[in-house]
């Protein structure tokens, strides 16, 4: 008799733990990577003034902006930007650093709802800041400084622009890109017009540190093989909707190599409730997630 009751008690033991497996599968842990800061929002301090200051308050910066970057798209294929476009295109910049109005969500127009999306400006919006700067030394070794200052300012300027104005990833890491560049250049001028040198350190040491915290994350939503654990735990819990948007957005690469059965129920929850969010950003991200096939998996 007891044999019997001991007997029905591992057996149904042994089905508990058979159901339990079934049912319940264990989702990948986030790492270090992804805990503590490299999960919350970077900003700037609040007691750190710009390094430039609009002087038109009614006037709109974006139209400026566009201009700058149309023109590096009209570049026809193989040609070489002339000293003229240059200093066309510092202008720009100088005219859209003056005013102080610019439009939410700058250029996040051009940048699709897919994983690692490719720019449809191509890489016209890298090259803009990097054709001031050229002219900007140019200036500089003339000894025109106040010129290299105010066209390395317009470009610092832009870069702080987007990476305030715009909700996408590929523009804030634009504009976080010229922010480092055009901080270093004015470090090296040895005549920075009009410019305090230990405000240019601390946005220096500032925009460093934002740059390290983020390469964590920019490293992951780019991989073909993401870490599933900390891909969801940016996906669902980071401060920052960017790279909310950009992890959800990367599930839809993860969840055809999932790893496990409790990664890939985690991975489908996960885009199911992004397509549910109130934030439309988020929702139109988890409806391309979804939609994402092994077919355009191919293709990237």
């Amino acid at each position: 008799m007891k044999w019997g009751i001991a007997a029905s008690i591992i057996i149904l033991g042994l089905f508990g733990l058979l159901v339990y497996n079934l049912t319940h599968h264990p989702v990948d842990s986030p790492t270090d990577r992804t805990t503590g800061e490299a999960i919350q929002k970077q900003t700037f301090p609040d007691d750190l003034e710009p390094l430039f200051e609009p002087i038109e308050p009614d006037a709109d910066a974006t139209s400026a902006y566009r201009k700058a970057v149309s023109r590096v798209r009209e570049l026809p294929e193989g040609r070489s930007p002339t000293r003229r476009l240059k200093e066309r295109l510092a202008e720009d910049l100088k005219d859209a650093m003056a005013a102080a109005k610019v439009a939410d969500g700058l250029f996040d127009e051009a940048i699709p709802y897919a994983p690692m999306p490719q720019p449809e400006l191509g890489n016209a919006l890298a090259r803009v800041p990097d054709l001031v700067l050229a002219y900007a030394r140019g200036r500089y070794e003339v000894g025109k400084n106040a010129a290299a200052t105010e066209a390395t300012r317009a470009v610092w300027a832009f870069g702080y622009r987007l990476f305030r104005n715009s909700e996408r990833l590929y523009n804030r890491r634009q504009g976080l890109g010229m922010l480092r560049a055009a901080t270093r250049q004015l470090t090296t001028m040895g005549d920075r017009v009009g410019l305090d040198e230990k405000r240019i350190e601390r946005w220096g040491s500032r925009i460093q540190e934002i740059h390290r915290i983020w390469r964590r994350k920019l490293r992951l939503v780019r991989s073909s093989k993401p870490h599933v654990g900390d891909l969801l735990h940016v996906a669902r819990e980071d401060g920052d909707v960017t790279f909310r948007i950009a992890a959800i957005l990367h599930l839809g690469v993860a969840k055809f190599a999932p790893g496990t059965p409790g990664n890939e129920q985690a991975i489908k929850r996960t885009i199911r409730q992004a397509v549910e969010s109130d934030n439309p950003a988020i929702a139109r991200a988890g409806k391309a997630a979804e939609a994402f096939t092994k077919e355009q998996l191919r293709r990237l």
